[in-house]
Formats: structure tokens, sequence, C-alpha cells
């Protein structure tokens, strides 16, 4: 029996987030992870988890561009409101 050599994690966050979002292109997913783990690195955002954290910030940004973004979140229900010069 052989077994596979151990993926990194990086390359699994990876391969999660391109079966996520199969429109775009492999690469541009390694980018946004990698600048994502920058930025965790940067901002100390890490917690003990950079990785996990760097792969939400990827999923955020990879949902804006698909504009999966906007189907995720609550629905503002906007009324027009009367300011005060309109009052009587």
């Amino acid at each position: 029996m052989t077994t596979s050599p151990p993926r990194p994690r990086t390359w699994i966050a990876a391969q999660r987030l391109a079966d996520e979002f199969p429109t775009i292109p492999p690469t541009d997913i390694a980018a946004i992870l990698i600048d994502a783990r920058r930025s965790v690195d940067l901002f100390g955002l890490n917690g003990g988890d950079e990785l996990g954290m760097a792969e939400k910030l990827a999923r955020e940004q990879l949902m804006q561009q698909t504009s999966d973004a906007a189907d995720r979140g609550p629905r503002l229900d906007p009324e027009n409101h009367r300011r005060r010069k309109d009052r009587v």
C-alpha cells in the first residue's frame, strides 16, 4: 500500500477554495490566498491559526469577485424617512 505524501495545509486550503469557486483560475486563487496570508501576518490577526484566518479572508474576497457575497448577507429594507425640514 502506497500513501501519498502529506500535502501542505496551504495547498489544501487553496484546493478547498478552488472547489468552491470553479470559475476563478487556480493561479488567481493562489495569489489571493498568499495576499490574505500576508495581511494576517502583517496585522497580527492570527490568534494561532494564520492559515484559517487567511482562508476566510480569501473566501470573502473571492465571494465579492463572483458576486456571491450579496446573496449571503441579510437584505436591508430601505424606507423613505421624512427629514425634519419636510415635517409639518
